[in-house]
């Protein structure tokens, strides 16, 4: 069985013979996992090879739990879903959700707890957190956010995912406030930083900041 938010690119591919696999999953499944997986063990014959969870099906904030042990590179989600309805992306086009700081500190928490000294904040973009009306940074949200990350005992590693550039280009001071929050827990280095152990911050920027596909912007 396989899912998560790049199962599409599989059927996409047609490689789900090459791969093995008996189950692709597409979309989120916290409201249906027990009905979906006790009918995958019983082997009901009615069940499609690929399974399309309905949008409407999206789980709220609430019903999302908190992680029960240490996840690869200490992922934890501070956003899912992203609303700004770009025709090219399945992620744009499901609701966005912020969850709340204390879930997020929480799943850190339990990274920490069994060895983890690296947080990745997972996110289509980390600039949606809390985000304000007409997709507008909520700033101040991100550095208490940071700052409640690089407190938790045993962390000494914050990883960012995905961001777009258009609301640091709408407005730099974005960076200049974040990057100090960020870069000193960074394990990356570059020569040209201007940190003292030339660390730099690597968040992922898609090709998609600049597509002529996006129905939508943030405002300029």
């Amino acid at each position: 069985m396989v899912g998560g938010p790049g199962a599409w690119q599989l059927e996409k591919a047609n490689r789900l013979d090459e791969f093995k696999i008996d189950y692709l999953i597409d979309g989120e499944i916290e409201r249906v996992f027990n009905d979906l997986f006790t009918r995958i063990m019983q082997g009901d014959p009615s069940l499609p090879r690929i399974i399309k969870v309905p949008k409407e099906m999206q789980a709220t904030v609430e019903e999302i739990p908190v992680v029960r042990h240490r996840s690869t590179f200490g992922v934890v989600e501070n956003t899912r879903g992203c609303g700004r309805g770009c025709q090219f992306c399945g992620p744009a086009t499901k609701v966005g959700r912020s969850f709340p700081s204390d879930h997020i500190l929480e799943s850190a928490r339990v990274n920490a707890s069994e060895g983890a000294n690296e947080i990745l904040i997972a996110s289509e973009d980390m600039f949606l957190y809390e985000q304000l009306p007409n997709f507008e940074t909520n700033v101040p949200a991100l550095e208490r956010l940071f700052r409640g990350i690089a407190a938790v005992p045993g962390i000494e590693i914050i990883q960012t995912s995905h961001i777009t550039m258009a609301p640091v280009v709408k407005d730099p001071s974005i960076i200049e406030r974040l990057a100090p929050l960020i870069v000193p827990y960074s394990h990356v280095q570059h020569r040209h930083s201007t940190h003292p152990d030339k660390r730099a911050a690597d968040p992922i920027i898609g090709l998609e900041t600049g597509s002529a596909c996006r129905r939508r912007t943030a405002p300029s």
